[in-house]
């Protein structure tokens, strides 16, 4: 027992106290975490739309262009953003009504942080006649005169019958015919031309283009005899969710995005915690192995000790590795006010289900780094360590969208997948595992643990002292039968 300590000592030195593992498991999260705090910390200046932005009005009664020049008016920029502070004060109020106060606030500060607040757009609207030669004004484009044109006419006031399809179909099923709309609206009704310079920045086009939209949408409700104000502010009227989870321990208010990625966060922190620590395992071996320091090891200790040793010495190094980046995930969730969605309840079976990983590839990476002698030669035993690489993010969708389904329970009970698939199934708030099932796939899964730390033994014990050509994976099921 003393020797196997000692092996499993050493094996968490050498790769734990290196400058390497150093930078790469600690001073990376850190680093991560430092321009995390930094990025969200800092406001971005978002610089204003400067220049010319030319309007040529084809519609009956020509008002857009007017409208434009209006809507770029400094006292109007002015009075909109007064009135856009005051509605997010009043839904700031509504949601602490609501009880979501904090994530409200939450997601202000972040929107001001990475976008800003912009000085008003210093823009000067020139409304050109109907008649205007379009040629000519994309010549000033080129110059410099304009940043911008644009053309609208009745075609641009037209409703698409694609649209109007839309407006009356089902909203669940209308993805068909969004794309049709989408297509029609390049040269059909309801469409406008844009030209624009290569030095016009994309969010300035975009402010451009949004402000013709708006005049365009206001003119046809007009048209349609509806006031533009309040047809707007119905159609923005907010329908809001309080969405609330309940459970036996009481309630807990939800997280929609991160209840949907919290499976594929708990399986990613398992597969690089176990990944990390089965690839230093074969890498250790190689290079002990090729630069003849193994025949001196185990002239102190026997191939079992040796291996158990790296097993648990590694398995350091993964536990490290797991709490490092599972620290830095809690940190992300506490700064974001989302702590209250993860689900602390499963972290002791996620901890078991990372032992069962890690020993089941950190076996295998045991078995091929001591059968070969170079990496390269590896490549060719790699395969069942690939299987078990691409299997669980085959599997995370259909385990994410079902986890209940025949899919999820078949591959909880198939040794390579059981930890990946239980983690996911247990990180899903809206599928509970029976605990028979944790009980017994556990117990499946752990059988497979010890075959493969088996396997691994009998083909660390043949070919850790084996130089030359590198076995085949027949040779390998032959040295599993004779050792």
């Amino acid at each position: 027992m003393s020797r196997i300590l000692t092996a499993a000592i050493r094996e968490f030195k050498s790769t734990a106290l290196t400058k390497a593992f150093f930078l790469g498991a600690i001073v990376f999260p850190v680093l991560i975490w430092t321009l995390m705090i930094g990025v969200t910390s800092i406001k971005f200046p978002k610089p204003p739309v400067e220049g010319t932005f030319a309007v040529i009005d084809r519609t009956n009664g020509g008002k857009i262009g007017d409208q434009l020049a209006t809507y770029f008016d400094p006292e109007q920029q002015r009075q909109r953003l007064e009135k856009m502070k005051a509605q997010i004060e009043a839904a700031r109020k509504m949601s602490e009504q609501m009880g979501m106060g904090e994530q409200f606030d939450k997601g202000v500060e972040i929107q001001q942080q990475f976008f800003g607040e912009s000085e008003s757009n210093k823009i000067n609207v020139e409304v050109l006649p109907p008649d205007a030669d379009e040629a000519k004004q994309r010549e000033r484009i080129n110059s410099g005169e304009i940043i911008a044109l644009a053309v609208v006419d009745e075609k641009t006031m037209a409703l698409s019958p694609a649209a109007l399809r839309l407006d009356s179909g089902d909203r669940d099923d209308d993805k068909d015919q969004r794309r049709e709309l989408e297509k029609l609206l390049e040269e059909g009704p309801g469409s406008y031309a844009f030209f624009h310079g290569t030095k016009l920045r994309p969010d300035h086009s975009r402010q451009l283009k949004t402000a013709v939209e708006n005049m365009v949408r206001d003119e046809r409700f007009r048209r349609a005899g509806m006031e533009p104000n309040l047809a707007l502010a119905l159609s923005r009227l907010p329908v809001q969710a309080r969405s609330v989870v309940v459970t036996p321990q009481g309630e807990k208010k939800s997280n929609d995005a991160l209840t949907l990625l919290l499976p594929f966060i708990f399986m990613m922190l398992i597969y690089i915690s176990a990944m990390t620590g089965g690839q230093y395992l074969m890498m250790g071996t190689l290079e002990e192995k090729s630069s003849r320091v193994m025949e001196v090891i185990l002239s102190a200790i026997s191939p079992r000790e040796l291996l158990i040793g790296k097993l648990v010495g590694q398995g350091l190094v993964g536990l490290a590795v797991l709490a490092i980046y599972g620290a830095l995930g809690f940190g992300i969730a506490s700064r974001f006010g989302t702590t209250a969605q993860i689900p602390m309840s499963i972290l002791p079976w996620a901890l078991l289900y990372f032992l069962m990983a890690y020993a089941l590839i950190g076996s295998m990476m045991l078995a091929v780094g001591s059968a070969v002698t170079e990496i390269r030669e590896a490549q060719a035993l790699y395969t069942p360590i690939t299987i078990m690489i691409i299997l669980p993010f085959l599997l995370m969708m259909p385990i994410m969208q079902n986890p209940g389904g025949v899919i999820a329970r078949v591959f909880s009970y198939f040794p390579l997948t059981t930890p990946y698939v239980m983690v996911m199934r247990l990180a899903q708030p809206s599928h509970v595992v029976p605990l028979w099932e944790l009980v017994l796939t556990s117990a499946v899964g752990l059988a497979g643990v010890a075959g493969m730390i088996w396997i691994a033994a009998k083909i660390f014990r043949v070919g850790v002292l084996m130089y030359g050509k590198p076995p085949s994976l027949m040779e390998l099921v032959k040295w599993v039968r004779l050792a």
